[in-house]
């Protein structure tokens, strides 16, 4: 049977479970046989299912970066790769089952609702053993674990019987952050020479290598920790509307919330109808620690230091960097309210960071569709990596001493984009005033930043303010991805921005030091 067939086949073995289970009282009507094959869990897991469906694992591939991105990287890019890999590189881990029954290359996929899914309940619970790190982007990897089957795997050594379908425990649950790493990793052996070197390969992603990291570091944390914690009053994850709740011997269980809530949100509604936006919000807040010292003046200068601290189990921002957006806002005004300093700040949600690296490179596409900047903005704190088009491996001298870490450098002549060039990947951006690394923080490492003022003749006080920001994407990025298109015609103004920690107090210009304070 061929590879096509062969995943054609499994696809009918999905219909068919989804016709079989309203037979068993546990799934939709017939009719509903083609829709996304997470849909027929909802019959007797209703909580869980709710709670995943508006996930960003659910819109995987419903995304419109994802879409776009993806659609560009298959035309402009992969399409000169040998097929299968990578030029499904994205779908892979995007929509894992749907990957593995359609051969399509670009969405939306071919065969409507049934592969309209992203990574649904089978994409985990049909796995008999987790996908190695970083190989989830290979289909037939995946394939390789998924249980063709009727039945599920979990971390219960006690399943409860079901007719809809077996159920067994697996090692890969007993530490379920494995299962993580298959597609928390993003990488590509580019010259198949079996070794992945930063610089020679493409390396996107590390947020598994990172959480190992922590872990090394002492960090007690777990994926499951952050991204699925134990749901508050759930004693039970069989709860549809089908199950008979007062039936005798359904066990009392922990369950664990599957909203798998992370730092992106769906950009295709506004942040108000985003019912994950609070705990969103909880998760950052959780995520570092920002501490400002009393600030100091000498002469006609005010000193001023934020530290920030790294609480989270792996890089802060991690995953794809490049898109990310940590930074400091800083502000420092005189008593009268008139503004001395104004670093980071941006008037609206869809304003972009006057960063160096970007707004301030000549011929730079990015830089050209920022919007809401006059000038570089000189003492900008962004902790976000630059996706540039050509890399090297970096020299030794510019290493962080973090081994295994994929450490790389622009090539000559490199370019930021917006597209991941199988040459490319993202490197460190460096703070203009005085040079220092805006790389991500590693985990729980804690780096400071100065900022100095000139005061002008006359100051005697005034106020300063510290907040620690996010944004998952910035605005310019997606101006290039839609082509440039005006900021009210497209989803930009959905971003959220996300304040993390908030700091603030007064100065005194005096001849004594502790005539500072802080609050």
């Amino acid at each position: 049977m061929t590879p096509a067939a062969t995943r054609r086949a499994r696809l009918g073995r999905w219909v068919a479970l989804a016709v079989l289970l309203p037979a068993c009282r546990c799934g939709p009507a017939p009719e509903a046989a083609l829709t996304p094959p997470s849909a027929p869990c909802a019959a007797c897991h209703r909580t869980i299912y709710d709670q995943w469906a508006e996930s960003m694992h659910a819109h995987a591939i419903a995304s419109p970066v994802t879409i776009v991105q993806n659609n560009l990287e298959s035309r402009r890019i992969l399409w000169r790769t040998t097929f299968p890999d990578p030029r499904r590189l994205c779908i892979n881990c995007h929509a894992p089952v749907a990957a593995a029954v359609t051969e399509a290359e670009t969405l939306p996929l071919p065969g409507g609702p049934a592969l309209a899914e992203g990574i649904g309940c089978a994409a985990c619970h049909k796995l008999r053993a987790a996908v190695s790190a970083g190989r989830g982007s290979e289909a037939t990897e995946f394939e390789r674990h998924y249980e063709e089957d009727n039945v599920f795997f979990g971390p219960l050594a006690d399943p409860m019987p079901t007719r809809s379908h077996a159920s067994e425990t697996v090692p890969a649950f007993g530490d379920p952050d494995q299962l993580c790493g298959g597609c928390h990793n993003v990488h590509y052996d580019t010259d198949e020479d079996g070794k992945l070197v930063a610089g020679r390969d493409l390396v996107l992603q590390q947020t598994f290598d990172e959480h190992l990291e922590y872990r090394a570091r002492g960090g007690q944390g777990t994926c499951v920790t952050c991204h699925m914690p134990v749901a508050a009053g759930v004693t039970t994850a069989i709860d549809g509307s089908l199950v008979d709740r007062g039936k005798p011997g359904i066990p009392t269980r922990t369950v664990h919330d599957h909203s798998f809530v992370g730092v992106d949100h769906r950009l295709d509604r506004p942040p108000g109808a985003d019912p994950q936006r609070p705990a969103r919000a909880r998760l950052l807040e959780s995520a570092a620690t920002l501490t400002v010292a009393a600030p100091t003046v000498s002469g006609d200068t005010l000193t001023l230091v934020a530290s920030l601290t790294n609480r989270s189990g792996h890089d802060l921002p991690t995953g794809f960097a490049f898109e990310r957006q940590l930074w400091l806002e800083v502000v420092v005004k005189d008593g009268a309210g008139r503004p001395l300093l104004g670093s980071g700040e941006v008037a609206r949600v869809d304003d972009d960071l006057c960063d160096g690296a970007t707004y301030g490179e000549p011929g730079n596409a990015l830089g050209a569709a920022t919007r809401g900047c006059r000038e570089v903005d000189r003492q900008l704190v962004n902790l976000q990596l630059k996706l540039v088009d050509k890399v090297a491996p970096a020299p030794a001298d510019l290493r962080g001493g973090r081994p295994g870490r994929a450490e790389i450098v622009a090539e000559g002549g490199a370019r930021e984009t917006v597209l991941q060039e199988l040459t490319g990947g993202a490197v460190v951006r460096h703070r203009p005033v005085d040079g220092a690394s805006l790389a991500p923080l590693g985990p729980l490492e804690t780096r400071g930043y100065s900022y100095t003022v000139k005061l002008p003749a006359g100051v005697q006080d005034g106020s300063w303010s510290v907040r620690l920001r996010f944004r998952s994407l910035p605005p310019c990025f997606l101006r290039v991805l839609a082509g440039a298109q005006p900021s009210d015609e497209s989803p930009i103004g959905n971003l959220q921005i996300v304040d993390l920690a908030a700091r603030g107090g007064r100065f005194v210009v005096a001849a004594r030091p502790d005539a500072t304070s802080a609050r």
